[in-house]
């Protein structure tokens, strides 16, 4: 039985208004409010989908508006049925899942090596490694238009600090830095001048967005810098065949537009790679353990943040971790989760083993006993035949 909970039966039109829901147009991206698509902004769930996941839950109508009363129909819309899971927001630190952006840490690139998670499957990670990462400068909207916090990375030779960032670090208590970035965060999520950043700030298992420099890669040709199929290998093409081909057009406008892909300088480029998911943290060699790839070179400085698409759907430190006198932690801190391995290993294979060993003694004694019958029918018309020309 369907349940009345569509547009004609006024309880999703109730709240569908409040939430971004996007427009008939297809190419222009935009939502009733005027703000274009981001990580911010969601897809509301439709009727339909709505109206099949309570069908599927066995939930009523009386229980739909519960649901509704207490907010959980609404999380439900924008983040879908798990959403209904995730903890929004936390009322001992202040932090909310949709309005909050933490700050981040600089690390280095130490390399890639193969690792194991908790269950023992193996996983291509890239070691970033937080050096003296501390907080050496607060704006906020009063005297800089906006909020964020600059965090230095690395410790700097004095002969080589200029006297401006003498004069800056020394305002802010900290030793120089070699690297300076500057975070934009909410205005719940300043932390004090000198704050250390730890690597325990991030936790296993949350995702994480990496923004660093591409290596150089040289003068590179269109092939190479853009992905071109180039000219033939034959049949008419002479000594041009990875060229990139025609880069204009007539007398009318008899130019080459500006961002034609051509070829030239290839890397040294910022790239943001999104949704890298943590696998463990070495606490003690301050090192985040990330499953995939990051761009940069060995040794190169990334910026490290939490995901913008996919933020951490329970509470993460916040607004940063501190580090109390005394506090004892384990070496590493992994990313667990469910056994993926449950069935296969809740098998009882010696009983499995024994079931195939029997079907396959039945279907062996099946096959000989249709093989016997066939060889005795046909026997039995040869035989006829013999006996029949011995009587003749």
């Amino acid at each position: 039985m369907s349940l009345p909970i569509g547009r004609s039966g006024g309880l999703l039109k109730s709240i569908q208004n409040s939430l971004p829901t996007r427009t008939g147009r297809r190419r222009t991206n935009r939502f009733r409010d005027g703000t274009k698509f981001g990580p911010k902004k969601m897809f509301i769930a439709s009727s339909f989908d709505l109206e099949k996941w309570a069908n599927r839950r066995g939930y009523g109508l009386e229980h739909m508006e519960k649901l509704h009363e207490t907010g959980v129909l609404q999380k439900i819309l924008i983040g879908g049925a798990k959403g209904a899971q995730w903890q929004w927001y936390d009322n001992t630190t202040g932090w909310d899942r949709q309005t909050t952006n933490r700050i981040g840490a600089i690390a280095t690139k130490v390399g890639m090596k193969m690792e194991q998670d908790f269950w023992g499957r193996a996983h291509p990670v890239t070691l970033l490694q937080l050096k003296d990462n501390q907080v050496v400068q607060i704006k906020t909207k009063e005297t800089d238009g906006y909020t964020s916090v600059q965090v230095g990375a690395g410790l700097k030779k004095l002969k080589n600090v200029t006297k401006p960032l003498m004069g800056h670090f020394a305002r802010a208590g900290v030793a120089p830095k070699q690297k300076l970035v500057e975070f934009k965060v909410s205005e719940n999520a300043v932390v004090p001048v000198g704050t250390k950043i730890f690597a325990e700030h991030f936790r296993p298992g949350q995702f994480i967005d990496v923004r660093a420099k591409t290596r150089g890669k040289g003068f590179a040709g269109a092939m190479k810098r853009w992905g071109f199929s180039g000219l033939n290998a034959s049949h008419g093409v002479s000594t041009t065949h990875r060229s990139l081909g025609s880069t204009g057009q007539r007398q009318d406008p008899g130019r080459t537009f500006r961002g034609k892909k051509m070829h030239g300088h290839m890397g040294v480029d910022f790239r943001t790679v999104r949704n890298l998911r943590i696998l463990k943290i070495d606490t003690k060699a301050q090192i985040l353990y990330v499953i995939g790839k990051v761009p940069g070179a060995k040794q190169s400085w990334v910026v490290v943040r939490d995901a913008a698409w996919k933020k951490p759907t329970t509470p993460p430190p916040f607004p940063t971790f501190w580090r109390k006198p005394g506090l004892v932690l384990p070496r590493f801190l992994h990313w667990r989760f469910a056994d993926p391995y449950k069935q296969t290993r809740e098998i009882d294979w010696e009983q499995k083993i024994e079931e195939m060993v029997a079907a396959l003694k039945a279907a062996q004694a099946a096959g000989e006993g249709e093989e016997s019958g066939d060889a005795a029918a046909a026997g039995g018309n040869d035989g006829g035949n013999l006996f029949a020309g011995d009587k003749k």
